[in-house]
Protein backbone atom coordinates (compact mmCIF):
# COMPACT_ATOMS: atom_id res chain seq x y z
CA UNK A 1 0.00 0.00 0.00
CA UNK A 2 1.48 3.56 -1.13
CA UNK A 3 2.05 5.90 1.80
CA UNK A 4 1.60 9.49 2.15
CA UNK A 5 2.68 12.21 4.92
CA UNK A 6 -0.04 14.48 5.75
CA UNK A 7 1.42 17.60 7.04
CA UNK A 8 -0.57 19.81 9.15
CA UNK A 9 -0.94 21.03 12.47
CA UNK A 10 -2.14 17.73 14.21
CA UNK A 11 -2.09 16.39 17.87
CA UNK A 12 -2.44 19.86 19.09
CA UNK A 13 -5.99 19.27 20.23
CA UNK A 14 -7.22 21.54 17.18
CA UNK A 15 -10.91 20.36 15.95
CA UNK A 16 -10.41 21.59 12.60
CA UNK A 17 -6.98 19.70 12.09
CA UNK A 18 -8.45 16.69 13.33
CA UNK A 19 -11.52 16.62 11.17
CA UNK A 20 -8.87 16.71 7.90
CA UNK A 21 -7.53 13.80 9.92
CA UNK A 22 -11.17 12.34 10.30
CA UNK A 23 -11.88 13.22 6.09
CA UNK A 24 -8.37 12.26 4.30
CA UNK A 25 -8.80 8.73 5.11
CA UNK A 26 -12.13 9.13 2.84
CA UNK A 27 -10.60 11.11 -0.04
CA UNK A 28 -7.50 8.59 0.21
CA UNK A 29 -8.24 5.34 0.92
CA UNK A 30 -5.53 3.08 -1.02
CA UNK A 31 -2.96 4.65 1.01
CA UNK A 32 -1.21 4.49 4.54
CA UNK A 33 -1.18 8.40 6.29
CA UNK A 34 0.40 9.93 8.47
CA UNK A 35 -0.46 12.80 9.83
CA UNK A 36 2.08 15.08 11.66
CA UNK A 37 3.63 18.39 12.24
CA UNK A 38 7.11 17.59 11.17
CA UNK A 39 8.07 15.16 8.46
CA UNK A 40 9.24 11.90 10.21
CA UNK A 41 10.18 9.61 7.45
CA UNK A 42 9.99 9.22 3.25
CA UNK A 43 6.72 8.82 1.94
CA UNK A 44 5.42 7.99 -1.19
CA UNK A 45 3.53 11.38 -1.40
CA UNK A 46 3.46 14.20 0.28
CA UNK A 47 0.27 16.40 1.24
CA UNK A 48 -0.04 20.18 3.23
CA UNK A 49 -3.50 20.50 4.28
CA UNK A 50 -6.11 21.52 5.55
CA UNK A 51 -6.93 24.66 6.85
CA UNK A 52 -4.27 27.54 7.73
CA UNK A 53 -1.16 25.95 6.83
CA UNK A 54 0.36 27.80 3.96
CA UNK A 55 3.11 28.65 6.28
CA UNK A 56 7.00 29.58 5.71
CA UNK A 57 7.82 26.50 8.30
CA UNK A 58 5.23 23.90 6.57
CA UNK A 59 6.12 24.53 3.01
CA UNK A 60 9.88 24.87 3.98
CA UNK A 61 9.44 21.54 5.58
CA UNK A 62 8.29 20.27 2.04
CA UNK A 63 10.54 22.00 -0.25
CA UNK A 64 12.33 19.39 -2.47
CA UNK A 65 10.31 16.48 -1.55
CA UNK A 66 8.70 14.65 -5.15
CA UNK A 67 5.35 14.22 -5.00
CA UNK A 68 3.72 16.98 -2.90
CA UNK A 69 0.31 18.13 -2.80
CA UNK A 70 -1.65 20.98 -1.11
CA UNK A 71 -5.29 20.15 0.06
CA UNK A 72 -8.14 21.97 1.57
CA UNK A 73 -6.27 25.41 2.65
CA UNK A 74 -6.68 29.03 3.08
CA UNK A 75 -4.39 31.55 1.19
CA UNK A 76 -3.70 34.80 2.62
CA UNK A 77 -1.77 37.89 1.27
CA UNK A 78 1.03 36.98 3.70
CA UNK A 79 1.54 33.60 2.07
CA UNK A 80 4.56 32.67 0.89
CA UNK A 81 4.12 32.73 -3.34
CA UNK A 82 7.19 31.69 -3.76
CA UNK A 83 7.56 29.03 -2.18
CA UNK A 84 4.21 27.24 -4.13
CA UNK A 85 5.95 26.99 -7.27
CA UNK A 86 6.80 23.30 -7.31
CA UNK A 87 3.44 21.17 -6.23
CA UNK A 88 1.84 19.08 -8.33
CA UNK A 89 -1.70 20.12 -7.16
CA UNK A 90 -3.34 22.89 -4.80
CA UNK A 91 -6.60 22.46 -3.90
CA UNK A 92 -8.18 25.76 -1.66
CA UNK A 93 -11.26 25.75 0.35
CA UNK A 94 -12.65 29.04 -0.72
CA UNK A 95 -13.29 31.21 -3.85
CA UNK A 96 -10.91 34.11 -1.92
CA UNK A 97 -7.99 32.04 -1.85
CA UNK A 98 -8.07 31.37 -5.35
CA UNK A 99 -8.49 34.81 -6.05
CA UNK A 100 -5.38 35.67 -3.85
CA UNK A 101 -3.22 32.88 -5.12
CA UNK A 102 -4.49 33.86 -9.07
CA UNK A 103 -3.42 36.98 -8.37
CA UNK A 104 0.29 35.87 -7.90
CA UNK A 105 -0.10 33.34 -10.74
CA UNK A 106 -0.67 30.27 -8.90
CA UNK A 107 -3.07 27.93 -10.10
CA UNK A 108 -4.80 26.74 -7.80
CA UNK A 109 -8.75 24.67 -7.92
CA UNK A 110 -11.44 25.14 -5.62
CA UNK A 111 -13.20 22.41 -3.51
CA UNK A 112 -15.28 22.63 -0.35
CA UNK A 113 -13.37 21.59 2.56
CA UNK A 114 -12.76 18.58 3.29
CA UNK A 115 -14.61 18.21 6.60
CA UNK A 116 -17.69 18.10 4.59
CA UNK A 117 -17.01 14.68 3.78
CA UNK A 118 -17.34 13.85 7.42
CA UNK A 119 -21.11 12.88 8.23
CA UNK A 120 -22.17 13.69 12.12
CA UNK A 121 -23.17 10.90 14.42
CA UNK A 122 -27.30 11.08 14.22
CA UNK A 123 -28.61 12.05 18.11
CA UNK A 124 -32.02 12.61 19.69
CA UNK A 125 -31.94 16.82 20.73
CA UNK A 126 -34.43 15.97 23.32
CA UNK A 127 -32.62 13.60 25.04
CA UNK A 128 -29.03 15.05 24.64
CA UNK A 129 -29.74 17.02 27.75
CA UNK A 130 -31.93 14.28 29.21
CA UNK A 131 -31.12 14.34 33.18
CA UNK A 132 -27.81 16.83 32.78
CA UNK A 133 -27.35 18.76 35.74
CA UNK A 134 -26.73 21.81 33.59
CA UNK A 135 -27.18 25.95 34.71
CA UNK A 136 -28.23 26.35 31.26
CA UNK A 137 -29.06 24.29 28.19
CA UNK A 138 -27.13 25.66 25.22
CA UNK A 139 -26.06 24.41 22.08
CA UNK A 140 -23.12 26.40 20.37
CA UNK A 141 -22.42 26.09 16.85
CA UNK A 142 -18.69 26.93 15.34
CA UNK A 143 -17.88 28.50 12.24
CA UNK A 144 -14.92 27.93 10.60
CA UNK A 145 -13.57 31.16 9.81
CA UNK A 146 -13.72 30.62 5.87
CA UNK A 147 -17.22 30.18 5.83
CA UNK A 148 -17.69 33.43 6.55
CA UNK A 149 -19.45 35.58 4.04
CA UNK A 150 -16.83 38.61 2.88
CA UNK A 151 -18.03 41.69 1.42
CA UNK A 152 -17.90 41.30 -2.20
CA UNK A 153 -15.60 44.89 -2.20
CA UNK A 154 -13.14 43.30 -0.25
CA UNK A 155 -12.41 40.27 -3.04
Amino acid sequence: MPTATVLGWYDHGNAGDESYRASLPLLLENYELYFTDKIQKPTDIYILGGGHVLSKDFLTALKGKPNKHIISVTATEDTPFELLKDFKSITVRDFRSQNILEKKGVISQYAPDLAFLLKPKPYDLKTLFHRKELYQKVIGIVVNAHLISVPADRH
